[in-house]
């Protein structure tokens, strides 16, 4: 009896992990969906700079992602007051929507640990370290934005790796139209992509229409 149990106990466990799970936008989760224990704060904020990212245009950043699960954590002024770093020549990627303007963006993540110890980074490798191993779907699709891999819908963990479905609307050159591809994506536990492999292209009825970028009127 004990046996069997065990089997089906195993069994369980086997068809849990290759189950595909759906996915969300990055902005649809809450502060719990990422179950960060190691930190008490992640924030991604956006500033408006100039052309050469050297100065900040606006002082008031734009809060696109904020992650507390301590809201009474030691030094959260002095987190809230850090300023960013400037650089033209490290990239974060915007977190959820793109802005719709020509204006320069900085974008920096900012970490406050246990100890109250507050750090700035402004590449897009630098948050992963808290938010590793990816064991939720929140910290998932996280990742999947700083990787700038969109159209996320579904994941499953096969063996020691996560296995993610995207479904993407990319132009073909030769004729304008539009294409829908899905492809499969692996990534390590630790946020490493492994390989992408297109699985499905279909050719739409329908030409391309890119969105007008708006002037900046900002500056």
């Amino acid at each position: 009896m004990r046996n069997i149990l065990l089997i089906t106990l195993f069994l369980t466990a086997s068809l849990w992990a290759s189950s595909w799970q759906k996915l969300k936008p990055t902005l649809s989760y809450k502060t719990d969906d990422y179950q960060l224990t190691t930190i008490e704060c992640l924030e991604f904020r956006e500033y408006l700079v100039n052309e050469n990212h050297t100065k900040i245009i606006n002082k008031k950043p734009h809060i696109t992602l904020s992650i507390c699960p301590n809201k009474a954590a030691l030094n959260l002024r002095k987190f809230h007051n850090t300023a960013p770093k400037l650089s033209s020549k490290r990239y974060m990627r915007q977190i959820g929507n793109y802005n719709d303007d020509s204006c320069q963006y900085e974008v920096n993540a900012f970490v406050l640990d246990s100890k109250g110890v507050v750090y700035r980074m402004d590449e897009n490798k630098d948050p992963f370290s808290y938010l590793v191993p990816l064991d939720t779907p929140a910290k998932i699709a996280l990742v999947l934005d700083l990787l700038d891999i969109k159209g996320g819908e579904k994941y499953r963990k096969k063996g020691k790796v996560l296995e993610v479905k995207t479904t993407q609307v990319e132009s073909n050159p030769k004729d304008n139209y539009c294409v829908r591809k899905e492809y499969l994506y692996t990534l390590s536990l630790s946020g490493k992509l492994i390989s992408k492999k297109l699985i499905k292209s279909k050719k739409l009825k329908e030409e391309c229409i890119y969105p007008y970028i708006m002037p900046c009127d900002k500056y």
